[in-house]
C-alpha cells in the first residue's frame, strides 16, 4: 500500500506544479506579446517588466519539471495511480485564478472540486486492496496493439475533422487524441524502467532506454497537435475536460488489458467516475456557453 500512496503523492505534486505553471503562464502571457513585437521590429506597447517575465518563465520551468515526478512515480506503482491524481491540480488552478488573477469562481466549479476530491479519496482507498504490482510483467505486445489501434482510429478522424466548421466536434476529437497520446507517456516510461525483470529509477538496458525515450514521442505529438488544434480555433472549455478525462482513465484500460494481476474494483469504477464527473462539472458553464455559440 505504501508504494501506491507514494505514487499518488507524486501524481498530486505533478498535477499541482503543472496547473500552477499554467496559471503563471497565463499571468505573464503578455511577455510573449512583448517578445513578438520586438522580433517584428515594433515598439512594444508595454514595458518588459509589465509583462511579468519572471512569473512567465518560472511557469515554463515548472511545467517542464513534470518528467521528474513521472520517473519517480514509475518506480513504485502502476501509472494509473499517478495519472488518477491529475484532476486535483485543477483545485490549485481554481485558487490561483481566484486569488491571483482575480477571476470569479462559480458554484459549478466548487461542486466539481468537491466531487473530484471524493473520487480521489476512493482511488486512494482502492490501492489498499490491490496486490503489489509493477510493469515488469506487462504484456508489451498488448500495449503496442492498443497504441496502434487507438492511433489508427483517432488520427484519421482528426485529419478529417481538422477543418470542420463545427468547433464543438473539432474540440472533442482533438481532446480525445491528445489525451490518449499523453496518457501513453507514463506507461512507456514505466515499461522502460521495469523491462526484463529490472525495477529501478532508470532503465538498465538499451532496449529499456529505447522504450523509455519513446515516451517523448507521445508527449511531443500531444503538444504539437494541441497547438495545431488551437490554430484551428478549437475551444479550450471543451478540449480540456476531454483531454484530462482520457489522460486520467486510459491507463486503467491499458493496465486492465496488459498488466497481469491488475484488476478493477467497485471503488475503482466509482472513484474514476467521480473524478471524471468533477472534472467536467468544473468546466460546465464554459462548456454550455461554447455549445450555445455553435
Amino acid at each position: 500500500m505504501t508504494n501506491y500512496l507514494i505514487t499518488m503523492l507524486l501524481g498530486i505534486i505533478f498535477s499541482i506544479t503543472f496547473h500552477l505553471s499554467r496559471g503563471m503562464q497565463q499571468q505573464g502571457i503578455k511577455t510573449l506579446t512583448y517578445i513578438k513585437e520586438k522580433f517584428q521590429g515594433k515598439t512594444p506597447q508595454l514595458a518588459w517588466k509589465e509583462g511579468k517575465p519572471k512569473i512567465y518563465f518560472s511557469g515554463i520551468i515548472l511545467s517542464n519539471s513534470g518528467i521528474i515526478w513521472v520517473v519517480l512515480a514509475g518506480r513504485f506503482a502502476p501509472a494509473s495511480y499517478f495519472t488518477s491524481m491529475y484532476g486535483l491540480g485543477l483545485l490549485v488552478m481554481m485558487w490561483y485564478s481566484n486569488i491571483i488573477l482575480k477571476e470569479r469562481i462559480n458554484r459549478s466549479e466548487h461542486l466539481g472540486a468537491f466531487i473530484l476530491i471524493i473520487g480521489t479519496i476512493l482511488i486512494g482507498l482502492e490501492g489498499i486492496f490491490q496486490p503489489e504490482l509493477n510493469y515488469t510483467n506487462i504484456r508489451r505486445e498488448a500495449v503496442w496493439w492498443i497504441v496502434i489501434g487507438f492511433t489508427a482510429v483517432s488520427l484519421p478522424i482528426l485529419i478529417l475533422i481538422r477543418n470542420h466548421s463545427n468547433l464543438v466536434m473539432k474540440s472533442l476529437v482533438f481532446g480525445i487524441f491528445t489525451g490518449g497520446m499523453v496518457s501513453f507517456d507514463p506507461i512507456f516510461k514505466n515499461i522502460g524502467q521495469n523491462l526484463n525483470q529490472h525495477s529501478g529509477l532508470l532503465p538498465a538496458s538499451i532496449s529499456g532506454w529505447t522504450i523509455f525515450l519513446l515516451s517523448l514521442v507521445f508527449t511531443t505529438a500531444a503538444f504539437g497537435v494541441t497547438q495545431w488544434g488551437f490554430s484551428k480555433n478549437m475551444r479550450a472549455a471543451l478540449f480540456v475536460p476531454i483531454h484530462n478525462s482520457l489522460y486520467i482513465s486510459f491507463p486503467i484500460f491499458v493496465q486492465l488489458a496488459a498488466l497481469p494481476g491488475y484488476r478493477i474494483t467497485l471503488l475503482t469504477v466509482c472513484g474514476i467516475l467521480l473524478i471524471l464527473s468533477g472534472n467536467l462539472i468544473m468546466e460546465l458553464n464554459e462548456m454550455k456557453y461554447v455549445c450555445q455559440q455553435y
